[in-house]
């Protein structure tokens, strides 16, 4: 007996060409049935317990035949209303009415049932001061909203079922242009071959689509906005990045430098006695910070040459520090740098400038 008076019950369901499926089944409190949900593979499948879940699904104990006199256990876990599936609210949307601002919303979303004895619904956020709109049937997947005015609208729905949740954004440009503009700053993460990628783009919004190519033979990353990419060879990679906001584009493109794959543990300030030396962010806009970490009672030098060879800046560093490296003043390109010890270079690498 469930909290709310009903029943819930597990058996088998006879499939006449392939044998027993799992049942699992909801009866009103007369008996009669409010719905059931079947389970299975090619062999036959039995449900003989079950016991609720904490969030109000069910999970159910059977067994399900693998040869003619074999046997496994056969565990099923369900939502409240018997499901597999979590919900994945989706829509898209056509402006029937330019002038009047009239949109038709079409509801794709997966695995809600809202129809079914227990029901989901979903929930529309038109994305300005107005009610929120309960739809609790897909029988009808279109509905039609009209906007006060032209505008940008963040539109949201949201998508329930038993105390599973899916929320989707979408923004709506009506009678004007998104006019995104992509940047984006690259800072090394946690290793000097991994880099975290900080959308820093003006004009988006909620449901804005992104796409990165890290320029390294891997897939595009399509679903983060904020991106962490680690590199397998050193190198200097042309990353672009492209923001979609109602049909609207922006591409960004900046170079990457890769200068230690490999060496990790070589530079490592704790495992290494050898001079440790890191430029971060690089490349780097009106400044860069030098961390190091330089053996004790010695010196080192850090020298920047421009294009030409020329050296255009140097500084000594001594113990475990940073120092910040004002680049301001110098025009965007790329750099070289050495660190020497004793007269000796023990390090060099590029450094990029950009603005």
């Amino acid at each position: 007996v469930l909290p709310d008076g009903k029943f819930i019950v597990t058996s088998c369901h006879d499939v006449p060409a392939s044998g027993s499926d799992m049942l699992l089944a909801k009866l009103d409190t007369d008996g009669s049935l409010l719905w059931q949900r079947i389970y299975g593979g090619p062999h036959n499948d039995y449900g003989y317990d079950l016991t609720l879940t904490p969030n109000g699904g069910f999970f159910v104990v059977g067994r399900t035949d693998t040869l003619a006199s074999q046997a496994d256990v056969y565990l099923v876990k369900t939502n409240c209303i018997g499901l597999l599936t979590e919900p994945q609210a989706s829509f898209n949307y056509e402006v029937i009415s330019p002038q009047e601002f009239v949109v038709q919303l079409t509801n794709t979303s997966q695995y809600i049932y809202p129809d079914s004895i227990d029901g989901g619904h979903f929930i529309w956020d038109f994305g300005y001061n107005t009610p929120q709109q309960v739809q609790t049937s897909n029988n009808d997947n279109n509905i039609e909203h009209t906007f006060p005015q032209q505008g940008i609208y963040n539109v949201s729905l949201t998508a329930i079922v038993c105390q599973d949740t899916s929320v989707y954004n979408l923004p709506l440009c009506l009678g004007v242009s998104a006019n995104p503009i992509a940047s984006f700053e690259a800072t090394t993460s946690n290793t000097p071959a991994s880099i975290q990628f900080t959308n820093t783009s003006q004009n988006t919004h909620n449901g804005s689509n992104f796409w990165w190519d890290f320029d390294d033979g891997s897939p595009y990353n399509t679903n983060q906005e904020n991106p962490t990419h680690t590199y397998a060879q050193n190198g200097v990679y042309d990353v672009t990045f492209t923001i979609v906001v109602c049909n609207d584009t922006s591409t960004y493109n900046q170079s990457v430098n890769i200068l230690n794959v490999g060496l990790e543990e070589e530079n490592s300030p704790i495992k290494s006695k050898q001079p440790y030396l890191q430029i971060n962010p690089n490349p780097a806009s009106t400044q860069t910070i030098l961390n190091y970490q330089i053996p004790s009672s010695k010196t080192a030098v850090f020298k920047l040459y421009n294009a030409n060879g020329s050296a255009i800046y140097q500084t000594k560093l001594q113990g475990n520090s940073s120092q910040i490296l004002n680049t301001s003043a110098y025009a965007e390109g790329i750099y070289f740098y050495e660190l020497l010890l004793e007269n000796k270079v023990v390090k060099n690498g590029k450094l990029i400038i950009v603005r």
